[in-house]
């Protein structure tokens, strides 16, 4: 077995998930569905759905790994923010082999609340990379990483958007790219 075959197996799993509910959104989003952060950018119901689930994936992995993200639970907080709290749930749980309950659902998209280091092992998530362009319905990649004191290791984006080729645009679309340090890019 090769270095990190197990973290590539789970990274591509969570990223492979991430991607088909980003996809699903991609296709069906309505304004409705976005909230604007304090930074004045913009986060969607892919991307609080998605991060719970590569959350629960990595979690249920490797439980001593903490995560460094983007998104927090706040908007999706109290009464009047059921509506788009199940929504997110909805989503969520049908990615998952097992449904979240509203607590598991905020306390999962939380547990990346990791400020970052340079020592141990650090997963680096950034879900929509390109929200912008997920929100045109253009390009856009979910970005997962492996960080061991503080080097790279293990890469794995999903571009849900993208041509499987490129000289038919509109054919097939949904690419995966995988790669470790040491061993090459797939």
């Amino acid at each position: 077995m090769t270095a990190l075959a197990i973290e590539r197996a789970v990274a591509i799993n969570a990223v492979l998930r991430a991607s088909k509910i980003c996809q699903k959104v991609f296709l069906n989003l309505v304004t409705s569905d976005t909230v604007i952060k304090k930074d004045r950018s913009p986060v969607t119901i892919a991307d609080f759905s998605a991060q719970a689930v590569v959350n629960k994936i990595l979690y249920e992995s490797f439980p001593n790994d903490p995560i460094v993200g983007e998104e927090e639970s706040g908007s999706l907080r109290g009464d009047n923010r059921k509506e788009l709290r199940n929504k997110v749930l909805s989503l969520a749980s049908t990615a998952l082999d097992a449904p979240l309950n509203n607590n598991e659902l905020l306390d999962t998209i939380d547990r990346e609340s990791f400020p970052g280091g340079s020592s141990g092992r650090i997963w680096a998530l950034d879900l929509i990379d390109g929200t912008i362009g997920f929100l045109r319905g253009e390009q856009f990649c979910i970005g997962l990483a492996l960080i061991i004191d503080g080097d790279v290791r293990l890469g794995v984006l999903g571009y849900p958007n993208l041509s499987v080729d490129l000289k038919t645009p509109e054919g097939e679309k949904g690419c995966l790219f995988v790669a470790i340090k040491g061993q090459g890019a797939f």
